[in-house]
C-alpha cells in the first residue's frame, strides 16, 4: 500500500493517480502488498532531511529511506521524500510536465527502496529506471 503525505501547497497534484502509479511499479517487482510512504514537500524540508541523513546541506529532488521492517499491517519497505519545487524546476516550471517528473522520481525512490544504488553499481540502476520510464511513462 502506498500512502502520500503532502506538505506543500499550491500545486495541482493528482495524488490518486500517483498512488496508482507507485502501486503499479511495486507490483512489477512483486511488492504490491508492502507499505511505502511518499512525502511531497518543499525545498526547505528536503534540504533539512538531506543535511540530517546524508550530510548534504542543499535541497535535492528525491531521497529514499529504506526501512524493510515487518509491522502489524505488513512489511514496511520505506519512505520516499520528493521536493515538488525542485521537480518543477527540472521541467522548467511546466506544471503540465510536473506529474511525469514526479513519476520519474517515484521510480527512482522505489528502486532505492528495493536495494538498487546508482552510486555503487555500474549503470544497472540507470538502465532499470530507463526501462521503467519507457514502460510506465512512455517516451522520455
Amino acid at each position: 500500500m502506498v500512502r502520500f503525505v503532502k506538505k506543500v501547497r499550491g500545486y495541482n497534484i493528482k495524488l490518486k493517480d500517483l498512488k496508482m502509479f507507485a502501486e503499479d511499479v511495486l507490483k512489477l517487482y512483486g511488492k504490491e502488498k508492502e507499505n511505502v510512504t511518499i512525502l511531497l514537500c518543499g525545498n526547505r524540508l528536503i534540504k533539512k532531511l538531506n543535511k540530517e541523513y546524508l550530510s548534504k546541506n542543499s535541497p535535492t529532488n528525491v531521497i529514499a529511506f529504506p526501512i524493510n521492517e515487518i509491522l502489524e499491517d505488513g512489511k514496511y519497505l520505506g519512505d520516499i521524500a520528493i521536493s515538488i519545487p525542485f521537480a518543477l524546476s527540472s521541467v522548467k516550471g511546466s506544471e503540465e510536465k510536473l506529474e511525469n517528473e514526479i513519476k520519474k522520481l517515484i521510480i527512482h525512490g522505489i528502486l532505492h527502496l528495493l536495494g538498487w544504488d546508482h552510486e555503487k553499481d555500474s549503470g544497472e540502476m540507470e538502465r532499470e529506471e530507463e526501462k521503467l520510464r519507457r514502460l510506465f511513462i512512455g517516451k522520455v
